[in-house]
């Protein structure tokens, strides 16, 4: 992990990425050769950074998920919530903010 992302992520040395901010990891180099997504105008910047862009609201590759535009950060959110704490919370939160998540992370 590049340093630049260990200053900014000290305690998680693989942070989610949300909008513009899978832009600047891999622009770090975080993301090199890394499935991600990014903000739809960021896309340019993500691939040019050696990304290889995928054109969904969550893009979960390992230790590496980013995220589009601001409001695929819910989906983002609760896909963390199911992967570490299972489906039913996730979908406990999900209802709670009475959210349906509008696609799955690929």
């Amino acid at each position: 992990m590049p340093a630049l992302a260990g200053f900014f992520f000290p305690r998680n040395p693989s942070p989610p990425a949300l909008a513009v901010i899978g832009a600047v990891l891999a622009a770090a180099g975080a993301l090199k050769d890394r499935r991600a997504t990014t903000h739809h105008n960021a896309w340019e910047d993500l691939g040019a950074a050696g990304a290889r862009l995928v054109r969904e609201r969550v893009v979960d590759d390992g230790d590496r998920v980013t995220a589009g535009g601001v409001t695929s950060g819910i989906d983002l959110a609760l896909h963390l919530v199911e992967r570490f704490a299972g489906k039913q919370t996730a979908d406990l939160i999900a209802d709670n903010l009475e959210y349906r998540a509008t696609s799955s992370a690929c």
